[in-house]
């Protein structure tokens, strides 16, 4: 018994080091920015995203923000794909992004 605690506790520290490690990396690799909206498209939730018991046959339509950035004075737009961000964000509100540096 108390080698199954042992070899737990050391596979849960080991998983705990490698979490660190991963976590520092895109940390070191990315960048924030300031961002705004700039438009609000239509489009149609991902599968996976659909909600419990919702038929996969069928798409469930939604409209996602379109954010805008600036860095090294170059522009760039992207669509958030976030739940919480189509139901919460407006045109020209600004907001932090997190971008990766490749």
């Amino acid at each position: 018994m108390d080698v199954l605690l042992l070899f737990m506790g050391l596979t849960l520290a080991a998983a705990g080091v490698l979490l660190i490690r991963d976590y520092s990396r895109a940390l070191y690799s990315s960048y924030t920015a300031r961002g705004r909206v700039v438009n609000i498209e239509p489009g149609y939730w991902p599968r996976a995203w659909l909600p419990e018991g919702y038929p996969r046959d069928q798409r469930l339509p939604a409209y996602f923000p379109v954010i805008e950035y600036y860095w090294n004075g170059e522009s760039s737009r992207f669509t958030a794909l976030i739940p919480e961000a189509s139901s919460s964000l407006q045109i020209d509100e600004l907001v932090d992004v997190q971008v990766s540096r490749s």
